[in-house]
């Protein structure tokens, strides 16, 4: 009896044997002539088969291909009947679905998936954790599964369920292979699943690393700080990176970045390698390598280390990162040079052509040369496009700003200039021809000196590149004599309880053996410092202009301030209704500016501007919604300005004005329907119309008040003092620069400082204006606001004679970088003097020396009961001391050393600063200015007020400014004189390029309205 699969063979063998009763080895078994195979299925179909003698006689055998059918079946041999066997037919085991949940490492930070259906190859990670899930189509016994991986194959037992119909096996997977299931029902039935399955593991790759320079031995100075910088990667995240600098074979020295920085796949560090810490002798040799791993947890995290770089000691070596620059400015010395070579070959082309012409001309023949006028048009228009990338490189790099404009003048002006007079010439008469074609020569002749001059100004402006690398380096060594002389606060005060006499004098002995090594480093920076700006006086020609560009600056708001000031004079004068006088003097500003109507009216303008710009931005200069909200802002600002020189009645009308435009604007807005506006926007442009309107109702009602009308001006009044007073203060700072080394410009210091006296003087006759409007004498308080006028008008006119730099040499160093290295060397200047009032024993000038235990004397006499001499305890519920040697607390006064540590640190970072603002993608700070200060006229007074005299102005340029950069541009639509030179040139070659031609006219195409048409443009 037996259990078969559905559709399997069934094969059956017959042994024919004597009963045991007759059997004997003398007698041999009589062979049957037939035997039979009779059987029944289960549908009572009955049928029979004669069986096959095997080869050797031995056994008869039979086989049913393909059974579908259980059936019963018996043996006659002979009329030798065995007994009925029963033959049963099942469905054999199968998988019916399969699926797979993938929970991938957690340092991976994947989510979880589930793949259905699982056929051919299962991609996953490395120490993943795996669960199948198969479900059978009958119940199983036993359930297998066969990974085929090299070089053992592993069987997992399936955790089956209750019923047998469904299992799971759970994996955490190392090596992938093959993939087979095994299955055994309870029938015993045992099958392979032989769909294709294959479980591919994907490995957590190493980290990768990335550093600066190259791997060559490098010669650097004892002093130097090597700038590495360090780009990691990882598939999945960092877990450490860190650069490690062996000094010698018992010294080596660590750099670790915080782990909690490396929050990514990727981290960019730039470590720093201070070599003048390590006091090294010439000839020795360090070597560095920077390490990283992942966040890899099992088995071990992925680590990388770099190519070992070794650092040799040498004081006549080259400055850091001195090579990269060189081979950055080589590369583009030799683009300059050859499009100056190209140039020269097509000027050289046309003059054979010319002489061609001529000949062609004299001997009345046919000239066969436009192809090469056409070709040479052709390569003038693709060097136009080389040197006009230049000019973009030049443009994002401070120090080489000033080459951009002859670099843009080569490429948009002179060479298209030449190229332009090719192309007529090609169907020009023979005599027009070689005319044109010696003018484009003349025009050639003049690219030709451009860039012979520009290749001067390179070579200029590299050298000085390459010496203001010298900034850096003085940065970190500024830096390392600031740890330096913090950490010799270790030494100086009292001792420890029990300090000895021989040990003090030890101690004093040597604080003075590091005092005077200090020193001597410091003096060393200073002239090092100094010599970079006599050898550089280009640098401190940038100071200079920066602070004469100030004075400009002051001048102007100055001027500003002249205009309202004088309006609030004129209607002083014409007041004829004097309220009562105040009791009390109005010395301060409204603590709110929103209680005031110029504060809220100032408010207005610029949330106005600010709206006016957005909805350009979204909608376009050209969009009605634009120029409605355009229009509202300018008459907010006119209304704040009329207001600033207390024209009340005016003010009131073009409030009223201004609150017409306010509504008009935001129905603009929320009629827009060509581009949907933001929500958001139009709910505030409609509160805005709303304040705007409530404000022009609440001023009509104050400008029919004399004592509305007053308290008007009186604001108006402070906000014009307020701003006055930042001019003073502006005027009196730079004219203490100008005279203080190293700008010594003394004549235009003794300038500035007259204008600043002059505007005190404006500044006092404010006070009387002040002090009428709260007497109510206005006739008086007119003379003095005309007065005051009067010495704003001077002031201006002062500062900006004084401000007049165009005596002045021209420099390519950008003005904030001479302003911080020059106030680097004033700092330097002042921490030495710092740095020589330092005394071993002087308590009066330094704190108690770290790990001086409470109570221990501190030189004034006095115990401690755990006080120090600022009175208070040092430790809070803890241990009241430190170790002795150890640094000091963060926050803790250490006198002069504390001082003069600190002017150390600003002296570096303004160096730093210097040194970062010369490298490329630096905003130029000649042509970006930047917004408005705490202490700038421009903006609010320091007690947040609105009421400066030139912040309208400033909010007026500004909308203007930046209306004019997104006015409407007409993009894909062609100029009509570059699309007749199109056409003209199509005619003469079908195949031209003229996508040079086209880029030429961008300027033309990308201009405002303004500039193309006559149409206005908000």
């Amino acid at each position: 009896d037996r259990v078969v699969a559905r559709g399997s063979d069934v094969r059956i063998r017959v042994h024919v044997s004597s009963p045991s009763a007759v059997a004997s080895p003398n007698r041999p078994v009589a062979v049957p002539r037939n035997v039979w195979c009779r059987w029944t299925t289960s549908t009572g179909a009955t049928d029979r088969r004669l069986m096959e003698r095997t080869v050797d006689g031995s056994a008869y055998t039979t086989t049913w291909p393909e059974v579908l059918e259980g059936f019963q079946f018996h043996v006659d041999a002979d009329g030798s009947l065995s007994r009925t066997h029963s033959v049963r037919v099942v469905e054999p085991p199968a998988v019916t679905g399969l699926a797979l949940n993938i929970v991938p490492p957690g340092y991976t930070g994947q989510s979880p998936r589930t793949t259905d259906a699982v056929v051919g190859d299962v991609r996953v990670l490395a120490g993943s954790r795996l669960t199948w899930r198969l479900q059978f189509n009958k119940p199983i016994r036993d359930a297998n599964l066969k990974l085929l991986s090299s070089p053992r194959p592993t069987s997992l037992a399936g955790n089956l369920a209750a019923d047998g119909l469904s299992a799971t096996v759970e994996l955490e997977v190392q090596s992938g292979g093959t993939l087979l299931v095994e299955l055994t029902d309870r029938d015993g039935l045992h099958r392979d699943d032989q769909t294709y399955r294959r479980l591919v593991i994907l490995d957590d790759q190493p980290p990768t690393l990335a550093l600066s320079g190259n791997d060559r031995p490098t010669a650097v100075r004892p002093t130097d700080a090597i700038t590495v910088r360090t780009e990691a990667a990882d598939d999945f995240g960092l877990g450490s990176l860190e650069l490690v600098l062996q000094v010698d074979p018992d010294t080596q020295d660590r750099q670790q970045v915080d782990p909690d920085r490396l929050t990514g796949r990727r981290a960019v560090e730039h470590f720093t390698i201070d070599l003048s810490k390590f006091e090294l002798p010439n000839g020795a040799r360090l070597t560095y390598r920077v390490r990283v791993t992942d966040n890899r947890d099992r088995p071990a995290p992925n680590e990388t280390f770099s190519a070992p770089r070794v650092l040799l000691i040498d004081p006549n070596a080259q400055p850091p990162d001195l090579a990269d620059i060189v081979a950055r400015q080589k590369d583009t010395r030799v683009r300059i040079e050859l499009a100056r070579s190209q140039s020269l070959a097509a000027r050289t082309t046309l003059e054979t052509t010319r002489g061609q012409v001529l000949q062609a001309l004299k001997n009345q023949s046919t000239f066969a040369g436009n192809n090469v006028i056409r070709k040479t048009g052709a390569d003038l228009r693709d060097l136009a496009g080389q040197v006009d990338t230049l000019a973009r490189l030049f443009a994002t790099q401070p120090l080489w700003q000033p080459l951009a404009p002859a670099t843009d003048r080569i490429a948009r002006t002179l060479i298209p200039a030449a190229a332009g007079r090719l192309e007529p010439a090609l169907e020009a008469a023979l005599a027009d021809k070689a005319t044109r074609l010696g003018q484009s020569d003349d025009d050639l002749a003049q690219v030709i000196s451009a860039f012979d001059q520009l290749l001067v100004d390179f070579d200029r402006i590299a050298t000085l590149e390459r010496d203001l690398l010298e900034l850096d380096r003085l940065a970190h060594r500024t830096a390392r004599l600031a740890d330096d002389v913090e950490g010799l606060s270790t030494l100086v005060g009292d001792g420890d309880v029990g300090e000895t006499k021989i040990e003090v004098n030890q101690r004093r002995d040597e604080f003075q053996r590091r005092k005077q090594d200090l020193v001597k480093r410091h003096d060393g920076l200073e002239n090092q410092l100094g010599g970079l700006l006599k050898r550089r006086p280009e640098v401190t020609e940038a100071a200079r202009q920066a602070q004469l560009a100030r004075l400009r600056q002051l001048g102007l708001r100055a001027r500003e301030l002249s205009t309202p000031q004088r309006g609030l004079g004129t209607e002083l004068a014409a007041e004829t209704e004097a309220p009562p006088a105040r009791k009390k003097k109005s010395d301060a500003p409204a603590p709110d500016p929103t209680a005031t109507p110029l504060g809220r009216q100032q408010e207005l303008a610029r949330q106005a501007t600010a709206q006016a710009l957005e909805i350009a931005a979204q909608l376009g200069t050209a969009a009605d919604a634009a120029r409605d909200a355009a229009a509202f802002a300018r008459a907010a600002a006119g209304t704040a300005r009329q207001l600033l020189a207390g024209r009340i009645q005016q003010a009131s009308e073009q409030a009223t004005t201004t609150a017409q435009l306010a509504a008009t604007a935001a129905t603009s807005l929320e009629k827009a329907t060509e581009a949907q506006p933001d929500p958001v926007l139009i709910r505030r442009a409609r509160d805005l119309a709303n304040r705007q309107s409530t404000d022009a109702r609440m001023l009509a009602a104050t400008a029919n008040s004399a004592a509305g009308r007053r308290g008007v001006r009186t604001v108006s009044q402070q906000a014009i003092s307020a701003s006055t007073d930042l001019i003073v203060r502006g005027l009196q700072d730079t004219a203490g620069q100008l005279i203080a080394p190293p700008v010594e410009l003394p004549m235009k210091g003794k300038q500035a400082a007259q204008a600043q006296a002059t505007a005190l003087s404006g500044r006092e006759h404010m006070d009387k204006v002040r002090d009428g409007l709260d007497a109510s004498t206005f006739k008086p308080a007119a003379t003095a606001a005309n007065d005051a006028a009067d010495q704003l008008e001077q002031t201006a006119r002062l500062a900006l004679a004084a401000g007049n730099a165009t005596d002045r040499p021209e420099t390519p160093v950008p003005e904030r970088v001479g302003e911080q290295v020059t106030s680097a060397v004033k700092q330097l200047q002042q921490s030495r003097q710092s740095l020589d009032q330092t005394r071993f024993d002087d308590p009066s000038k330094q704190a108690n020396r770290p790990g001086q235990k409470p109570g221990a004397k501190n030189g004034n006499g006095k115990g401690g009961k755990g006080k120090s001499a600022g009175g208070k305890s040092n430790a809070k519920g803890g241990k009241s001391g430190q170790k002795s040697g150890g640094t000091p607390k963060p926050g803790q006064k250490n006198g002069q050393l504390s001082k003069t540590a600190s002017q150390l640190r600003k002296a570096a970072r303004q160096l730093a600063r210097a040194a970062k603002n010369l490298q490329p993608g630096q905003a130029d700070p000649n042509k970006a200015a930047p917004p408005p200060g705490k202490k700038d006229p421009n903006a609010k007074d320091n007690s947040g007020n609105a009421g400066t005299g030139s912040s309208m102005s400033s909010e007026l340029k500004r909308l203007e400014a930046e209306l004019a950069r997104l006015s409407g541009r007409s993009w894909g639509r062609l100029p009509g004189t570059l699309k007749t030179e199109i056409l003209q040139a199509a005619r003469r070659d079908p195949n031209g390029d003229y996508a040079q031609l086209i880029r030429f006219y961008f300027e033309e195409i990308s201009r405002s309205a303004r500039q193309r048409s006559d149409t206005p443009t908000p």
